[in-house]
């Protein structure tokens, strides 16, 4: 049976400026290494009854999550400028695995209207080569931004596989 894997050159990172034109090729981030992390706070009171129940916690605070990009070639010196202004930013990440029936291939898209930097590092490594390190974090949008029609909650992620198309938001 075909295994749903996706290779690390098979993964797009697209990044551009949230209020900018809908995301292209053009805003391709060739990232080396990537993390999203999604975090829900809870509070879970401690159990000294002896009760072997498991003790659901209880929501505290909204849920977050941050988006962490490497790029291993640096392209573009607009975005030092950019983390600096606090320019919010929209991130598409589309992840293509094999076909999976017939004209069907495994396909992860995962949207994100709006990040804002919370940490941009610039460092120079050997011979002058600088690697960006950078750290984003998700937010609800104001207004759906362009190429992302109806799209203000912080993510929406839509699942291709063996019959075709679900997006959850």
């Amino acid at each position: 049976p075909v295994q749903p894997r996706v290779m690390f050159d098979d993964i797009i990172i697209r990044v551009n400026t949230q209020s900018g034109s809908a995301l292209a090729a053009s805003d391709t981030f060739y990232a080396s290494a990537w993390t999203l992390t999604f975090t829900r706070p809870h509070v879970y009171a401690h159990v000294t009854n002896g009760s072997q129940a498991v003790t659901e916690g209880v929501a505290d605070g909204k849920p977050s999550w941050t988006l962490a990009l490497t790029e291993d070639r640096y392209v573009d010196v607009s975005r030092i400028t950019e983390c600096r202004t606090k320019v919010p930013k929209k991130v598409d990440i589309t992840m293509t695995g094999p076909i999976a029936n017939g004209a069907y291939a495994y396909k992860i898209f995962l949207e994100l209207p709006q990040l804002l930097y919370e940490n941009a590092n610039y460092p120079m490594t050997s011979a002058g080569k600088i690697i960006p390190d950078l750290t984003l974090r998700g937010q609800r949008a104001a207004v759906a931004p362009a190429g992302m029609p109806t799209l203000v909650l912080p993510a929406r992620m839509t699942l291709t596989n063996l019959q075709s198309v679900n997006a959850l938001t």
